[in-house]
């Protein structure tokens, strides 16, 4: 029974996983709302959350961009030099 579960589970997580690519067309949809919020979120990330502005900024960037390009944004790191962490 848990082999079984664990085979949904890894099966759902596949399914997620493709459903949740980049595709080309989405990467250049995206990219400048990336490119907006990345000074922004630098700076936030660079006061380790001591500056609340700057936090909510981020989000406010965050809010805005489409759910749909949110598995596009270590895509578009990679291909502007960003620095992020986690990508």
């Amino acid at each position: 029974m848990k082999s079984v579960l664990v085979v949904v589970l890894l099966a759902l997580l596949a399914f997620f996983a493709h459903a949740q690519q980049c595709t080309e067309a989405l990467q250049v949809a995206c990219v400048d709302d990336i490119r907006a919020a990345y000074p922004v979120c630098k700076k936030a990330a660079e006061a380790g959350g001591s500056d609340t502005t700057a936090d909510l900024a981020c989000l406010k960037y965050f809010n805005k961009m489409k759910p749909e390009c949110w598995p596009c944004i270590c895509m578009v790191a990679h291909a502007e030099h960003f620095d992020i962490k986690g990508c």
